[in-house]
């Protein structure tokens, strides 16, 4: 597939506007290197009437995991007949909510922390201190609380629900977070995530013996597999002190910011950034990299 002119669709929610402003300058960049026109619009009233008055060849979604969920912008570009070069499926959208995940996790045998979903007027469980509160959907962090006191899970849960319409409360577990990078079921790498300071420190490999990195690159390969999940997947887990290893989330729409998390990893496998972009805007082409492996599989529409 031969693209001349791509529409960009980003975020027009300012609560992601620091998020996705590295991500779109990286895909600036990219195409004006690259010579390919393009147009940047926004999924509102005026959307419509952009995509008809300027021809495009694709779109890229570059938007938040709650509005790629709800599958509305792909509804609309299926009836306009415009390819969309964001892969999302039925699975993705699915398991893109905490708590659908966490049922799937729970039929699968696949270990995962206890939680508790609620709703806005729900009572509070108070059994889960200490805990992580979430929104049903995101991948950003946004509305995510660690609670120490259960004096601090009310006003926890009312900043998740800013986010989504349900809440997670998760049951704290001290470990390291470990996220696994996927491309349409192979492994590209695994890395420890710090938080520091100036923002996060990415360890690849992880601090950890061989046997251990296996078993959670496996896991991570198996559970995207027998979702059926394509195109580009972390799956992350918190790995305690004693061995034990908990799948914590699953992001079917990791942003590809050049110092984003899937990037880095790529990276790790000698996949350039650039490259990485390229693979998403090809079709028929493969991506090089140094490892054993020779190719990428293709991205589909």
């Amino acid at each position: 597939m031969i693209i001349s002119q791509l529409a960009l669709i980003i975020d027009n929610d300012e609560r992601y506007a620091d998020d996705f402003s590295g991500i779109l300058g990286s895909w600036v960049r990219y195409l004006e290197k690259n010579s390919i026109n393009y147009v940047v619009a926004y999924p509102d009233s005026e959307l419509i009437p952009a995509l008809l008055d300027i021809r495009v060849d694709a779109v890229l979604l570059l938007m938040n995991e709650t509005s790629m969920a709800s599958g509305k912008i792909q509804g609309l570009l299926e009836i306009m007949d415009i390819p969309c070069l964001t892969p999302v499926t039925g699975a993705s959208n699915w398991l893109s909510s905490r708590v659908n995940l966490k049922d799937f996790l729970g039929v699968n045998n696949l270990s995962h922390l206890p939680s508790v979903t609620v709703s806005h007027g729900d009572s509070l469980p108070e059994n889960m201190i200490p805990c992580i509160v979430k929104p049903e959907y995101g991948s950003l962090e946004k509305g995510v609380t660690r609670v120490e006191k259960s004096s601090e899970l009310s006003m926890a849960v009312e900043e998740a629900l800013k986010w989504s319409s349900r809440a997670v409360i998760e049951r704290f577990e001290a470990g390291t977070t470990v996220t696994c990078g996927i491309y349409n079921g192979e492994v590209l790498g695994i890395a420890e995530i710090t938080p520091t300071d100036e923002g996060t420190r990415l360890t690849i490999p992880p601090e950890m013996n061989l046997s251990r990195i296996s078993s959670l690159k496996a896991t991570a390969a198996g559970l995207v597999n027998r979702a059926q999940v394509k195109g580009m997947v972390t799956v992350d887990f918190i790995c305690t002190p004693d061995g034990r290893d908990f799948v914590i989330d699953l992001n079917s729409f990791p942003i590809l910011d050049a110092s984003g998390v899937f990037s880095r990893i790529a990276l790790s496998a000698g996949i350039r950034h650039e490259d990485l972009l390229a693979t998403v805007l090809s079709s028929g082409q493969s991506t090089a990299r140094r490892s054993s492996v020779q190719s990428l599989p293709d991205i589909t529409f």
